[in-house]
């Protein structure tokens, strides 16, 4: 980002004076022998070699800044439905591949498949028989793999030859199904059985044949459903190959565990529980989310997030008071970001900051920070893309996008998380103090935070 400040000078041409101005007399036109082409007033004559339209005053070289540019205009989502053959709570899983095009997996009593790597969504029925909320993931390569209910049990199908190939894990009634490919090759998959007692399970694919295992029981159907019946089972891969899981075991309480030569080694994050849990690595980093049933009757959850790794002990924060975790994922710096009913969150050194924003389903990061998110709803398959912001000042303010308030922090629609961009007092890592109603630090709640 630039830190150099421009000022605004209001007569960039003779419009603004009137038809009687001689306002060029006071000014060098632009026209050095680098041949710019453009028509801004050359005030510091520094012979400015850019191609903008600007008043040129900031006594060096003009490297393309404009006052009145654009800075990163326009509504950070862009939403596009995907595929009206879909309905509303079939599920739908999605990965970035690493030139930022998404590919989702989703059900809509078969299973399907789109991605936009043409630059235009194409759809495809990848199993024709049955085919429920699937995972999905791309390995180094980017070879698509997918886990998904089938008639036969656990389906899945890959892409490794260049055209779709199918097969049958295990002969069980599955749900909740992860998937994620390693760097060596093994592709892993984790999923929950139906019935009472459920189970947690676990799945890897060596050499083109899977193994699969059970990990953990979960609790009953018959628990109280305030207290956790168990949720998914999320799943994530370190840069050794080793799985890691998320889930809430049949007593009741939140779970990681790892799996060495040996087994799984299990330890507590909380003795509350987590329901609907999310899971991701970053070097020795763990991140975790997931939710605590408010017991309100409704079905509420406070949203919580969770960091830990390398042994030491799980720090816990509340990112929402009410709400339920959907989707984690990890910004091309590590830093976590979130998705769940109508809510995009990211977290930085100040905090959690949050935006409102209709997404609701599984999201991607790419390399770029570009965000990915797909969903159901309205039986439609929807697909939501924000644009990162390109780290450039276009319109020389000292921030990347529009900072109205002059408080250092760009608003929402222009790529920031600046929750207020018509009062300085409220951007994220402000004094919010509780009682007065406002959030004056973004976090989505208006209290102390």
């Amino acid at each position: 980002m630039k830190t150099v400040m421009k000022t605004a000078i209001a007569f960039v041409s003779t419009a603004f004076f009137g038809s009687g101005c001689s306002c060029m007399s006071l000014f060098s036109e632009d026209l050095g022998p680098a041949g710019d082409a453009d028509v801004d007033m050359d005030v510091d004559m520094d012979v400015d070699t850019d191609i903008d339209t600007d008043v040129d005053t900031d006594t060096g070289t003009d490297t393309n800044c404009d006052p009145f540019a654009p800075d990163n205009a326009g509504f950070p989502f862009a939403f596009t439905a995907v595929d009206g053959s879909t309905y509303d709570g079939s599920g739908a899983s999605i990965a970035a591949d690493a030139d930022g095009a998404a590919h989702i997996a989703y059900g809509n009593g078969h299973l399907r498949y789109a991605n936009n790597v043409s630059g235009a969504f194409i759809a495809e029925t990848v199993d024709p028989g049955w085919g429920g909320a699937p995972g999905l993931d791309l390995d180094a390569g980017g070879a698509v793999h997918i886990a998904y209910p089938a008639d036969a049990g656990l389906g899945y199908a890959n892409t490794e030859t260049g055209s779709w190939a199918l097969e049958t894990i295990e002969a069980l009634d599955v749900e909740n199904i992860e998937v994620a490919a390693a760097a060596d090759g093994s592709v892993h998959v984790a999923y929950t059985t139906l019935g009472a007692p459920g189970f947690v399970r676990y799945a890897v694919r060596r050499d083109g044949r899977f193994v699969a295992e059970e990990v953990a029981e979960l609790c009953s159907f018959s628990c109280d459903p305030f207290s956790g019946d168990g949720g998914g089972a999320a799943l994530a891969v370190d840069a050794d190959g080793a799985p890691h899981l998320l889930y809430q075991d049949w007593e009741g309480s939140l779970v990681h565990a790892v799996r060495d030569a040996v087994g799984w080694a299990r330890e507590t994050i909380s003795a509350e529980g987590g329901l609907a849990g999310t899971l991701a690595i970053d070097g020795g980093d763990l991140h975790a989310a997931y939710g605590i049933p408010t017991g309100d009757g409704v079905g509420g959850q406070e949203v919580r997030y969770a960091l830990g790794g390398d042994g030491r002990e799980w720090s816990i924060e509340v990112v929402d008071p009410s709400g339920r975790p959907m989707s984690l994922a990890l910004e091309p710096d590590g830093s976590p970001s979130l998705v769940w009913g109508n809510a995009y969150a990211t977290r930085d050194g100040a905090g959690w900051s949050i935006e409102v924003v209709t997404v609701d389903g599984d999201h991607d990061v790419d390399a770029a920070g570009d965000v990915h998110v797909a969903w159901s709803a309205s039986s439609d398959l929807w697909y939501a893309h924000r644009v990162a912001p390109d780290g450039i000042d276009q319109n020389c303010d000292g921030v990347d996008g529009v900072d109205a308030d002059r408080d250092g922090f760009a608003s929402p629609p222009t790529g920031g998380l600046d929750c207020d961009d018509a009062s300085a007092a409220v951007h994220p890592g402000a004094d919010d103090p509780a009682g007065d109603g406002i959030d004056q630090n973004c976090d989505g709640s208006g209290g102390a935070g």
